[in-house]
């Protein structure tokens, strides 16, 4: 698979630094949690993950950009999202993921008490919530097609 260099046509060259201190000044984004080795120190080869969360939009979308040359996975999730996520019974799938990638992340900006308070509970929620055998097995599945397509599109003499 080629490097992240036969990317960079398609990537926009804000720092993570500069990218965090735009969030933080737009109305609409509440909070940016890092994620992965985005919170725990980025390598050499190390993609971005951010998950953004906004005071009103999607429940939950997944895009895909570039940040300082680097391919980036962006979550975004609403608030009310992350409420009722906060008030389930039982985690399962995407707020079960979210809830995760909140425990393990690091929080870059979340100003609002009552929303870091919210951070906090489903964070504490995570520890209960474990995908089952079979949600393992079609998670499983799903990342292995996504990285098959992505090894297609990666080596495609044309972005069409």
């Amino acid at each position: 698979m080629p490097g992240f260099e036969s990317f960079v046509p398609a990537a926009t060259h804000l720092s993570l630094e500069a990218l965090l201190g735009r969030l933080e000044t737009q109305p609409l984004v509440d909070a940016v949690v890092l994620l992965g080795s985005t919170a725990t120190g980025l390598g050499e080869a190390s993609d971005l993950d951010l998950l953004l969360v906004l005071a009103e939009g999607p429940g939950f979308d997944v895009e895909f950009s570039f940040v300082d040359g680097r391919p980036a996975d962006v979550v975004l999730v609403s608030r009310a999202f992350l409420q009722s996520a906060s008030e389930a019974t039982s985690l399962t799938g995407a707020p079960a993921d979210v809830a995760r990638w909140i425990a393990a992340g690091r929080i870059a900006f979340a100003p609002d008490p009552e929303l870091q308070a919210l951070l906090r509970v489903l964070a504490d929620l995570a520890t209960a919530a474990r995908p089952d055998t079979a949600e393992q097995f079609a998670r499983w599945v799903e990342a292995n097609f996504l990285l098959t397509k992505l090894r297609r599109y990666a080596a495609a003499s044309s972005a069409v």
